[in-house]
């Protein structure tokens, strides 16, 4: 992993920046109100725009914790394809899925809205959840220190 992330490093995509525990935590209290906004009665495009903000949050726990910054040049791109290479291979089939999340978000931010259905909701949040369980056991193995106990 280290190596691919110094080659991230290398090719000017991420930045090594050392993160806090304030700053773990907010992130995650961020993933956390997301899940809480995605109930409210607003339309299912803004529904999938508010959960795909959990996705990039969680995603951005992975990067600081592990003490790099994701550059802004493709940031949702390079943000989701970090999974796979913090979170292992097991990720892979997820990455794809995650990345066409952020196409269907900037599709329903630039371009068209009624692109998605409660159920592309409801997968996004299940899939979430089960992210959010995955980078919270992660943290508690690699950095403790980053996470109150």
């Amino acid at each position: 992993m280290k190596n691919k992330l110094q080659q991230w490093v290398d090719n000017g995509w991420l930045q090594p920046q050392s993160s806090s525990r304030e700053e773990i935590e907010k992130l995650l209290e961020t993933v956390e109100r997301d899940f809480n906004d995605v109930k409210a009665p607003v339309s299912v495009d803004n529904k999938f725009i508010i959960i795909y903000r959990a996705l990039i949050a969680l995603c951005t726990v992975l990067a600081r914790s592990s003490g790099y910054r994701v550059e802004r040049d493709n940031h949702h791109y390079r943000s989701i394809q970090i999974l796979r290479l913090i979170l292992g291979d097991k990720y892979s089939l997820r990455e794809k899925y995650f990345q066409n999340c952020r196409k269907k978000r900037h599709e329903l931010t630039y371009e068209m809205v009624g692109t998605v259905t409660g159920a592309n909701v409801e997968e996004l949040v299940k899939a979430l959840r089960e992210l959010q369980k995955d980078v919270i056991v992660w943290l508690e193995d690699n950095h403790p220190d980053l996470i109150s106990p």
